[in-house]
């Protein structure tokens, strides 16, 4: 990015110059593409996506928020495999992993029952 003065230009407002990193080879033989904008409008452009004091930025709503994916995930009644349940054993201390042990050999003999 380059920064043209106001009393460097013919237009007498200051201008930048932003070089972008790689786009495409096409555009230029070092595969840079260059942009000229007004000060003013660039700065501009820069802190658009800075909020206001006390908001935040909503990144997902509706669909795709953390809330209804969650809510999802519940009402699906997804179980986790036993494969998934043997790799949380490696955070457990002694007593824990003797009860998730027990836990975990009740319900395949439960699974070994009903087949």
């Amino acid at each position: 990015m380059t920064y043209i003065p106001s009393s460097e230009t013919k237009a007498g407002t200051a201008r930048i110059i932003y070089e972008s990193k790689n786009l495409s080879p096409t555009n230029s033989g070092n595969g840079r593409s260059s942009k000229t904008f007004d000060a003013l409008y660039w700065l501009g452009q820069l802190t658009t996506h800075i909020p206001n004091r006390g908001e935040q930025i909503v990144s997902y709503y509706g669909y795709y928020s953390n809330k209804m994916r969650g809510m999802r995930k519940r009402k699906s009644g997804a179980k986790k495999t036993l494969r998934q349940k043997l790799q949380g054993i490696n955070n457990l201390n002694q007593t824990e992993a003797a009860r998730w042990m027990k836990e975990m050999f009740t319900e395949l003999r439960m699974q070994c029952s009903l087949q």
